[in-house]
């Protein structure tokens, strides 16, 4: 059984937007075999030297970010920990 998403029912504005964000979500829906077509089309025309170096531009730019030493998921387990004894 799927449910479908509600519309708001707090101002004409609101709705208005949410039947547009609906309407943006179903056409990129819709496009998106199409430019999965059109990448996988891409990927398979490159050369072996164009795939070498995009791949050393990606390489390049993913060495100019910073490393995080957490990825947050223990801070999260310590704020969840310290809500639920809140509750209990």
């Amino acid at each position: 059984m799927t449910s479908t998403p509600k519309t708001p029912e707090v101002n004409s504005k609101e709705n208005q937007e949410f039947v547009e964000a609906q309407a943006l979500a179903k056409a990129w829906q819709r496009a998106n075999p199409e430019l999965e077509l059109i990448r996988l089309e891409s990927l398979r025309a490159m050369t072996e030297q164009q795939s070498a170096e995009l791949f050393a531009r990606i390489s390049q730019s993913a060495s100019m970010m910073q490393l995080r030493m957490s990825s947050g998921l223990v801070r999260q387990q310590e704020i969840l920990n310290r809500l639920r004894q809140d509750k209990l």
